[in-house]
């Protein structure tokens, strides 16, 4: 019996011995495996700071790159193109070209981390203020009062002010091309929105209209052609002066495509010149530069797209051209439709010449009459 205690005490005292073993091998197996988990995220972290540094460096090569191709962008028309047209035309081209790469600038500026969080409450804001907006005067008022405040909420930042000017130029431009583009009355909500938040921010049409005319350089307008030994590609030139866009894969967009867009956005610039500039809604003050626009659109040769421009730009401003100047419009649409229609030339330009022809024998037909263009009273 002793002899059987002894040996079950001995078999415990074992058991013991190999429990202790065994955690001390597991606790070590555990530091072992924290030891490396530790050092993988030490790694890991190491890999990420290396990554993000990475990053910074291409951001800031990009932005350094982009610099650099806008300030030699925007020297490039003198060295690069050939312009016909009013000296006058060609000087505007380049001021709002040149300004419009200063606003270029405070975008890139705005990329910087430290205003991070400022530029995308920015964007956020504009995107929401032109969401579903039609020609009920409410919403349109509603607009006003969003966006009029994002500008006083920015005012005291002159940078941040500046990038939320030009943040909802833009966005104004992409509606051109856009929703303007497919139906071209809804330009009018969207410019009586701009003009109420200009007569309390009035730096905003000048920002409004560099933009525009980078987009669209037929706001000016004027006829470009690319310098022999220029050292810019074709498409290059497309897409630098004459606003043409890429296509996702390769090469460029149609000539339907350029046209449809440029149509939207000659609405919209057409309708800012119309729209009353005082409270009261009756004074046109900016109508004398919509005469300005079709003297110079006149003086410069045509080209396969005048036609679509013109016929964009006549239906939205003959109205008050032919109230304001009358027997001078007369002669000027008798000048359209005797020499500058039989010059446009091209097949893809057959239908618009043919629209615009009917468009002023009908002013004729209606005893030298137009109708206010559609969509320019605000709803109740």
């Amino acid at each position: 019996l002793q002899a059987l205690k002894e040996e079950e005490e001995r078999r415990r005292q074992e058991e013991a011995r190999i429990k202790a073993a065994q955690a001390k091998k597991d606790q070590e197996e555990k530091a072992k495996a924290e030891a490396r988990s530790q050092e993988v995220a030490r790694q890991q972290q190491a890999q990420n700071q290396a990554a993000a540094a990475q990053v910074l460096a291409q951001q800031q090569a990009q932005a350094a790159s982009q610099a650099a191709a806008a300030a030699n962008a925007a020297s490039l028309p003198a060295a690069a193109v050939v312009h016909r047209g009013s000296s006058t035309a060609w000087n505007a081209f380049r001021f709002y070209r040149q300004n419009y790469f200063k606003l270029e600038k405070i975008v890139q500026d705005m990329k910087a981390r430290e205003h991070s969080d400022t530029r995308k409450w920015i964007k956020k804001m504009v995107v929401t203020s032109f969401n579903t907006l039609s020609a009920k005067r409410q919403q349109v008022v509603s607009k006003v009062e969003g966006i009029t405040s994002l500008l006083n909420r920015t005012k005291s930042n002159p940078l941040h002010y500046q990038f939320a000017l030009s943040e909802i130029c833009a966005n104004l431009c992409r509606q051109g091309q856009t929703q303007v583009a497919s139906r071209h009355e809804v330009a009018f909500p969207y410019i009586w929105v701009l003009e109420y938040v200009r007569r309390q921010h009035g730096a905003i049409g000048d920002v409004f209209v560099q933009t525009l005319a980078h987009a669209c350089p037929y706001v000016v307008p004027i006829s470009l052609s690319l310098r022999k030994n220029a050292g810019l590609s074709i498409p290059d030139f497309k897409v630098d002066f004459l606003g043409y866009k890429r296509k996702l894969t390769d090469g460029l967009e149609s000539f339907d495509q350029y046209t449809n867009r440029m149509v939207g956005l000659i609405h919209m610039y057409a309708t800012y010149l119309i729209v009353p500039t005082t409270q009261n809604d009756q004074s046109h003050e900016r109508l004398p530069q919509a005469w300005t626009w079709l003297a110079r659109l006149l003086n410069a040769p045509a080209s396969n797209i005048s036609a679509f421009i013109l016929l964009a730009f006549l239906e939205k401003t003959s109205f008050y051209l032919n109230g304001s100047y009358e027997t001078q419009f007369h002669k000027l649409l008798s000048v359209i439709y005797d020499e500058f229609i039989p010059s446009i030339k091209g097949n893809e330009a057959a239908a618009p010449r043919t629209r615009l022809k009917l468009y002023i024998e009908t002013f004729l037909r209606n005893g030298r009459r137009f109708d206010k263009p559609s969509g320019s009273v605000l709803e109740a």
